[in-house]
């Protein structure tokens, strides 16, 4: 991760980088009893980078190029490079319903909204401005809508709005089924803007959603 945080930084041409870090068990960037030296050298190496200017590429992971990430009750493993995130207003819980597991999202106790939140691999797309196309397969039921809020590099927003870009609203149509909607994303970073981490939301207001698939391929 840390890495994979100096290879983005670079890419935006900073005129200064700076730091934050806490000298606890396992997380300091000094030396530490885990790991030695190694985060030193780290810092030292990407600081000579940034003094030249130097761009580099983001190491590799288990999903680096990957035709796309999943999470699915459908099939084990659930999580394939896309993982369920807990928030305040992003409470959820796995149920079954005649059988099948449903990935739903439980009550908000601040609010109406209900939300989903999802945090893609950092190895798969990690502040790197490109366009995906999400889908997501869920259960058509009651009335409403719910919609797609993803970390954007859309630089017109402020920041705070950057991470809640909408891609993008699906209505209910109470057939009761299992539906299946895209959405597309124009210039996804995935940079963890959201609360927990979270790289992108699905969103409803006064009502509850329940999924089976989502699914984010490159475009």
């Amino acid at each position: 991760f840390y890495e994979r945080a100096w290879a983005a930084v670079l890419r935006m041409d900073p005129r200064m980088v700076a730091i934050e870090t806490w000298n606890g068990p396992g997380n300091g960037v000094s030396r530490t009893e885990e790991r030695g030296a190694r985060y030193l050298e780290i810092t030292e190496r990407f600081v000579r980078h940034f003094k030249v200017g130097q761009k580099v590429s983001a190491p590799k992971g288990p999903w680096t190029g990957a035709a796309q990430v999943l999470y699915t009750l459908k099939y084990n493993p659930r999580e394939q490079g896309l993982r369920p995130v807990s928030a305040p207003d992003g409470l959820f819980h796995v149920i079954q319903l005649r059988g099948i597991a449903l990935h739903s999202s439980r009550e908000n106790p601040v609010g109406p909204r209900r939300c989903l939140y999802f945090d893609v691999a950092d190895s798969f797309c990690y502040h790197e401005r490109r366009p995906f196309r999400v889908t997501v397969e869920f259960l058509d039921a009651g009335e409403g809508a719910f919609a797609l809020e993803y970390d954007s590099g859309d630089v017109s927003l402020e920041p705070a709005a950057r991470a809640f870009r909408r891609a993008g609203e699906v209505r209910f149509t109470a057939t009761g089924e299992w539906r299946t909607e895209s959405f597309d994303l124009t210039d996804a970073v995935f940079g963890n803007g959201q609360p927990g981490g979270a790289d992108f939301r699905l969103a409803a207001e006064g009502r509850g959603i329940a999924v089976r698939r989502v699914a984010v391929a490159p475009r």
